[in-house]
């Protein structure tokens, strides 16, 4: 058998893969936490049919809009931007570290994955855009319309 099937697959987690599943399992929960906090704000329909939603805090570098698809909306494209952001920032952290490793083999190695990855992840948002986008161009220009149904009566016998 190889050697990787006999070593690898009775290997007990070490301390490292411990912490990794550590902090996706917290990362997981936050998520849920937010979802959960996002769509409990929403009050019931007015008059008009519409629902209405009053953020605490505005969403960085937009207004505070008290409008529900708006603020999805929003909150879309500061996704968006905060992938290119990351990105970059992994980028100028990868090519510093590239500059300093003076021959360093292992640091330049650790270099080089930094700068792939930052790339790989704005390569896949980028494309999971464009994706959506030739599928139907109405999937990247979120559009959510809220309206009241009008209430059903049930006559009896």
């Amino acid at each position: 058998m190889p050697d990787f099937v006999n070593n690898r697959s009775n290997k007990k987690m070490t301390q490292k893969q411990k912490l990794v599943a550590r902090w996706l399992l917290r990362g997981t929960m936050l998520g849920l936490f937010l979802i959960i906090q996002l769509a409990t704000p929403c009050q019931a329909a007015d008059a008009t049919g519409t629902f209405s939603y009053q953020p605490v805090e505005p969403i960085p570098g937009f207004s505070l809009t008290s409008d529900f698809p708006t603020f999805v909306t929003n909150l879309y494209k500061f996704g968006l931007w905060a992938v290119g952001i990351s990105a970059l920032i992994m980028i100028t952290i990868g090519a510093f570290f590239y500059m300093t490793a003076a021959g360093n083999s292992s640091q330049a190695g650790t270099a080089k994955k930094l700068i792939t990855d930052a790339l790989l992840g704005l390569i896949v948002a980028m494309v999971s855009w464009l994706i959506l986008y030739v599928i139907n161009p109405n999937l990247v220009n979120i559009n959510i319309s809220i309206t009241k149904q009008p209430a059903v009566t049930v006559t009896g016998k």
